[in-house]
This record gives C-alpha cells, structure tokens and sequence, in this order.
C-alpha cells in the first residue's frame, strides 16, 4: 500500500490531553478537495469526515496509525509516529483505484431488459436498528435467474425516530460478493451517492437506473454508511440518530456485515430472540435482467 503525502505549513494547535492533527484531503491527480473521506485510526472505532473543503480536525493521544479512504479510492495509511511536528496542515493526496479511472457508465451497445422485478427480504417483522456516523452495514441480495441485470431502484425501509440528536445522511454503496471471503468484494460503482432520507415512517425509493449499474449473476451487496456532513462532530459516546433503518427475520442465512469507516467487515447477522430465525438488514431492489 502506497502512501502520497504533501506537506503545507499553516498552523499550530495543540490541547491538554493530546494533539489536534490538522489536515486536507485531496484528489492526487486533480488537487480537488475530496468531501465524506473517511479519517479514523487502525486501532480503535474513533475517526472523523473531511468537509466539502476536504478538511478534517482529529484528535490524537496514543494511537499509532491512521487511515484515509474514500469511495473509488486506494487507501492510505499513516503513522502517527511519522508525524515529526503539529505545527503543520497535512496535504494528503488519495490515488484513485484502477478501477475509477476505468469506469464506463454509459455502454455504447444498447441492450434488451426485461420488466422490472423486486428482489430482496420481505418485511416479517420490523426491528430497528440505530447506527451511529461513521458505520456502515451492507446487505447481500441474491440473483434468482443467475444472469446480469441493471439496477433501477435501492428501497430501504425506514422508522420514524420522535426523540433524536441528529438527522442521517446516507451514502449507498454497490459491491460485488466475495464468495470466497462470503462478505462484500470489490465496488462497482466509484462515486459517493448521498441521500437524506426524511424523519417518517416510510419506503425510501433511490432511482438509480442512470448509473449504470449492473445487477451481476452472483448477486451484489447494497451498503448503507451513516455519514456525518452538517454537524459538528458528536460530543456524545452515543447517540441517537433518525430515522431508524428496519432490520427484519429471515431464515438462517449470513445476509448482513458491518464495519466502521471502511475498515475490515464483521458479520452483523444475528439470531433472533424472538423467532427461530436470523435478523438481517431490510432492503430491496427493483431491478432489469437482460432478455
């Protein structure tokens, strides 16, 4: 793993019980400043986003490494130790993957697709679930007809929250599955796709036919990021935010994994106390197989 760091100084800050890191995330090739790049440490689930400037503020005590990734983009590793002198505003350049630079949305060669078809868990029993900013939880949905197809709509199933500290932004994400690893593979599409779902109980429809995005034979993973990008960063441990994405039962199957700012997934699937099942993520697809 590459890391391409510039250095711009700026300024000094410092605090009682540690130091604030100072940095601004950007494009290597172009110099534009990159919003929702995630900045957190290898060690711990503490971590902050830079801002439509690409700025971003952390706060550090004994940690030793930082990571910095964003959507379509290598990761970047940093060490703390590395970082000879606070007095300094960190220029840090993501390389953009193969792949980005690769991307052809719009496919020369017009293809033939069938009616639309909803694919996904049906919803049994609700249970909501509250993530806080900064963790992502992905869902599998499995192609039926094992033939690639094209997405037209993500449908996630929402909550109404009454008490709250903050309304989410979403950022959804498309993967392949990794049947060898069985978790979320490689992206298939490279950009950030920013929804603010609102506070009601309701199915929130993401028209996505535009993108290009393919419906693969091995099915694809949705993932949902609760992203942070118009509050100060929470002084909370814990918070409440709205509104709550619904988890419902399924049969006993790995649907749901988990992980915070772009870091190694978990399982999320888990049994459920109240039925002989497995609790996995509630989304659906509309989606367009090829004829």
């Amino acid at each position: 793993m590459k890391i391409y760091i510039g250095i711009l100084i700026v300024l000094f800050s410092t605090i009682a019980n540690g130091q604030i890191l100072n940095g601004i995330v950007t494009d290597f090739d172009t110099n534009l400043p990159m919003h929702l790049a995630n900045v957190t440490f290898i060690e711990k689930d503490k971590g902050t986003y830079t801002d439509l400037t690409g700025k971003f503020e952390l706060k550090i005590d004994n940690e030793k490494q930082i990571l910095i990734s964003s959507v379509g983009y290598e990761n970047l590793i940093v060490n703390v130790s590395e970082i000879k002198d606070f007095e300094q505003i960190f220029i840090i350049k993501l390389k953009p993957t193969t792949e980005k630079l690769q991307e052809v949305v719009i496919s020369a060669k017009k293809k033939k697709y069938t009616s639309s078809k909803k694919l996904g868990e049906t919803k049994r029993l609700k249970i909501r679930t509250r993530l806080p900013f900064g963790y992502e939880f992905a869902n599998l949905i499995h192609n039926p007809k094992k033939q690639e197809g094209r997405i037209e709509q993500v449908i996630l199933n929402l909550n109404k929250s009454k008490k709250y500290d903050y309304l989410a932004t979403y950022n959804i994400k498309f993967y392949e599955y990794d049947s060898i690893t069985k978790e979320p593979g490689k992206l298939l599409h490279f950009k950030n796709l920013v929804i603010n779902p609102e506070n009601k109980t309701y199915e929130l429809k993401i028209d996505v036919e535009e993108l290009g995005i393919t419906f693969p034979k091995s099915g694809i993973c949705i993932g949902v990021e609760i992203v942070n990008d118009r509050y100060d960063e929470p002084t909370k441990s814990t918070t409440v935010i709205a509104p709550n994405i619904n988890f419902t039962h399924t049969d006993l199957k790995l649907l749901t994994w988990s992980r915070f700012r772009n870091k190694n997934w978990n399982p999320r699937t888990r049994k459920s106390q109240f039925r002989k099942g497995f609790i996995n993520g509630l989304i659906k697809l509309k989606v367009k197989f090829e004829k």
